[in-house]
């Protein structure tokens, strides 16, 4: 198991992220959800473990990894942006599979049953954590050990006073 560095989360979870198993997150928006992986790969890359970003959405603010409170070493990190997806699920398998690495994180459209599989049993052989994030959900048969779904929360706040005030 992967402490989430959430304890709610953790408790949820039964002890944190499934260690060789597939995760999936899905959101309404790109890059939703990482803000839950990113405690888990600081502790990963301070114990000396290597950590992998694939086909992410965005560039990586590299300062904001390795200044936040998160502290992720950038120096255990590897970032990989191929062309086309095909590309990425092809990196994302051999880094999952190799044992090399304690997470591989991809982003991506809805994979389907063949590719889960294939990264359900890569996570498996490498005793990897491997994290799928997509921007839509699929509400059928899965193979992943974790299916999250997460949801920008939107608030709103009015002047203290006049109208209720929510801190966002």
């Amino acid at each position: 198991m992967h402490t989430t560095g959430d304890l709610a989360l953790d408790e949820s979870l039964l002890g944190g992220w499934p260690q060789g198993s597939l995760v999936q997150i899905s959101g309404t928006h790109e890059g939703l959800g990482f803000s839950l992986i990113v405690d888990s790969l600081a502790k990963l890359t301070q114990a000396g473990r290597y950590i992998a970003l694939v086909h992410t959405p965005m560039l990586p603010f590299a300062p904001a990894l390795a200044l936040a409170l998160r502290g992720i070493d950038l120096q255990r990190v590897a970032w990989i942006q191929p062309d086309n997806q095909t590309s990425a699920l092809w990196a994302m398998e051999q880094m999952t599979r190799s044992g090399l690495f304690a997470a591989v994180a991809y982003w991506g459209p809805p994979l389907d049953g063949t590719a889960e599989r294939r990264l359900k049993l890569a996570a498996d052989t490498g005793q990897c954590l491997a994290l799928c994030f997509r921007a839509s959900r699929r509400e059928d048969h899965t193979y992943a050990a974790v299916r999250l779904a997460v949801a920008r929360l939107t608030c709103y706040s009015g002047l203290v006073g006049r109208e209720p005030y929510t801190p966002c």
